[in-house]
């Protein structure tokens, strides 16, 4: 089997980004019914270990208590593991990323959230973070996905247009901000 062989059958790959990263069939992301399904994730906190699959959408509704369950997790553990409110936009793109990634045929995909939430005194400790992080606003995450590369993440979340991407070697940034893309170092 060559290199593109493998690239797109034995990954389940079929599109090749603009910047020659390859992306899962579109299909599964243009599903019509992808949106009205039920959504849940599978999600690990990277600093505390902890992992729960969350099922936060059924039937047409959100779930109350499955929100505050997503918000935990996405809380502070720098800063006494301080919570706030989270865009729900974050939630749902993490599900468009990991439902898309299942769809093609990752196994597993889980989602590693290494940075949620952050308190002001914590965003003002870290090194190049910006003053006005979204994550101080709780529209924002520093994630990875199982099976897939940092650009891969990035390329589906860019795909969704819902707010800022920042390519990072080892991890994705996504928000709901204003629609935007960057690399970053580390």
């Amino acid at each position: 089997m060559n290199r593109r062989e493998f690239l797109t059958k034995g990954l389940g790959f079929v599109a090749v980004g603009a910047a020659g990263i390859l992306l899962p069939d579109l299909a599964a992301a243009s599903d019509r019914n992808f949106w009205y399904r039920d959504r849940w994730v599978d999600i690990r906190r990277a600093q505390t270990g902890e992992r729960a699959r969350i099922s936060f959408f059924q039937n047409g509704q959100y779930i109350p208590d499955a929100y505050q369950q997503l918000c935990y997790m996405m809380r502070d553990v720098v800063d006494r593991g301080r919570t706030s409110s989270i865009d729900f936009g974050v939630f749902n793109l993490m599900y468009g990323i990991q439902g898309w990634a299942r769809d093609a045929g990752v196994v597993n995909p889980i989602i590693t959230i290494n940075s949620g939430y952050r308190t002001q005194a914590h965003n003002s400790n870290l090194e190049g973070a910006a003053k006005n992080s979204l994550h101080v606003k709780g529209m924002a995450a520093d994630l990875s996905v199982r099976g897939l590369n940092p650009d891969q993440v990035g390329q589906m979340a860019k795909y969704y247009r819902i707010g800022g991407v920042g390519f990072y070697d080892s991890f994705t940034h996504v928000d709901t901000g204003r629609v935007r893309q960057w690399r970053g170092g580390y």
